[in-house]
């Protein structure tokens, strides 16, 4: 008898020397519904209603609001024509539009921004900048422009990609007077000022903060924004050419880095005029192949920090709607590994990081049907089964066993296997069963011939469950399925084989 362990393949971006326990992440295919961390795959988490009922329409802003003097963290919701104030207690939502007049869609979003004690809000669509002070409504800003993206940088309030009338200015970049949001016209004793960033067709996205700088993000150019101070204020550094974000909220600042989907393929960017654009490797051709770049724009992402995961949300070629993100994938920071493509019902059109937002719940979605819903409080997608799913790579027995002492082993060419059991490893589990599969092929270009469902009872907690099977071929894969409300930790998983002839 011998035995096999599993091996990396294919390819997903990791250093397995590195890894702690026995399961590579790059030896998996499909991880729909499932994590990759610290060489285990576990269930990704749930999210539910965390506000009062669906708005019925898309949720495509939010902010969170600290107010100092009395220590209370507040929160709006935006859809494309109200704003609300949500009490995360009672999961109230209460108007505060007001007299504003609020335009936005989840091709062009809400730019958020706490400047000043105030929560700023700007959109392409909609006349000038909009605040909120914690109480009362939303107000307009007197001769504030319109911007599609706002953020801030030494107590300046910077705009991005002016509007005005029905004119388009893609490459301005502006700012008001130091500490103030209504001061847009320079003079004698006005800082206010501006320039354009047109070296290069291509339009701005968006605006980050990284370090002491300020990234203008253009379609295909990063461009380091630098407070210099004196008359001129700011100042712009040598860009990053080639290279842009593919929409205002496909990026996550992660600490010291920028790490954002682009225009092909996604990215890690430091600071200066370099990117690394290897960090998405192993898994840019399963997500560009199946994105939807007719509305590219409604990319989402969010950095979840307590697991140090990053998640991107994005639409597929199956959303018909033309509304919301169906697919996600799953970056790990720590580990530099990927998980997904996963499947969304609930057509993600916003995420935000909120920290306040229960003891469980700390990261926001909203929905193309208006519900607000937090990530991390069970296994379920707001109330419905997940259908998670894993299946992993081939792995060739000719090349791949190891002997009871963990010695190589070799065998001719065109050997046939007959794997007879399957070893599983699974730990941390909350009570669940799964079904398991095991595949097998002849020939790399034959279809897989898959044998299953066995009914796993994984309830046990930390365990060990030894799978009869009886499985011939010189490929082998293994596939997992459960939609109950759970989680499933698989953390190692091995052959048990013989040789039965040649072919």
């Amino acid at each position: 008898m011998s035995f096999f362990k599993t091996v990396p393949v294919p390819d997903r971006g990791i250093d397995y020397s590195l890894k702690p326990h026995a399961i590579d992440p790059r030896a998996w295919l499909i991880l729909n519904g499932f994590r990759t961390k610290n060489g285990t795959i576990r269930s990704f988490p749930g999210w539910d209603t965390v506000g009062a009922p669906p708005l019925g329409t898309p949720i495509v802003g939010m902010a969170e609001y600290f107010r100092p003097l009395t220590l209370e963290r507040m929160h709006v919701v935006l859809t494309g024509a109200a704003a609300y104030s949500l009490a995360l207690g009672s999961g109230a939502l209460t108007d505060i539009t007001g007299a504003s007049v609020l335009v936005a869609s989840p091709q062009r979003p809400w730019s958020t921004i706490v400047f000043g004690g105030q929560v700023h809000i700007a959109s392409l669509d909609t006349d000038g900048l909009h605040t909120w002070n914690g109480t009362g409504n939303f107000t307009k800003i007197p001769g504030a422009p319109t911007f599609a993206f706002i953020a801030t940088l030494n107590d300046y309030l910077i705009g991005f990609y002016e509007r005005v009338g029905s004119d388009h200015y893609p490459y301005s970049l502006r700012w008001a007077a130091e500490a103030t949001n209504d001061k847009w016209i320079a003079d004698d004793t006005v800082d206010a000022g501006d320039f354009d960033i047109r070296d290069s067709p291509d339009k701005g996205v968006a605006l980050y903060k990284l370090g002491d700088d300020l990234i203008a993000y253009k379609e295909r150019t990063v461009v380091p924004i630098t407070y210099i101070g004196g008359n001129e204020i700011f100042g712009r550094r040598a860009a990053v050419a080639g290279v842009g974000l593919i929409g205002p909220y496909a990026l996550a600042a992660a600490g010291d880095r920028h790490i954002f989907m682009g225009q092909e393929t996604f990215y890690s960017y430091t600071g200066g005029n370099v990117v690394d654009d290897s960090v998405g490797d192993a898994i840019r051709d399963l997500v560009y192949a199946d994105l939807n770049f007719d509305i590219k724009e409604q990319v989402r992402c969010i950095f979840m920090r307590d697991a140090l995961e990053i998640v991107w949300f994005y639409p597929s070629r199956q959303n018909l709607t033309g509304v919301g993100c169906d697919k996600a994938v799953i970056y790990n920071l720590k580990d530099g590994t990927w998980a997904g493509p996963m499947s969304i019902l609930d057509y993600i059109t916003f995420a935000v990081n909120f920290t306040d937002a229960s003891p469980i719940k700390r990261d926001i979605l909203g929905s193309k049907a208006g519900y607000v819903m937090g990530i991390g409080s069970g296994w379920y997608e707001n109330g419905a089964a997940i259908e998670r799913v894993m299946e992993s790579g081939d792995h060739n027995l000719q090349t791949d066993a190891i002997n009871e002492q963990g010695g190589k082993m070799f065998w001719p060419l065109s050997m046939v296997f007959q794997v007879n059991v399957v070893n599983l490893d699974f730990e941390s589990i909350i009570g669940t069963w799964v079904h398991f599969f095991i595949g097998s092929r002849l020939e790399l270009h034959d279809p897989i011939s898959w044998q299953g469902p066995y009914a796993l009872d994984v309830s046990g907690g930390v365990q060990t469950i030894r799978v009869p099977v009886r499985s011939t071929g010189r490929w082998f894969r293994i596939k997992f399925f459960t939609s109950t409300a759970s989680e499933l930790a698989l953390q190692n998983y091995q052959f048990e084989f013989e040789w039965v002839g040649g072919r």
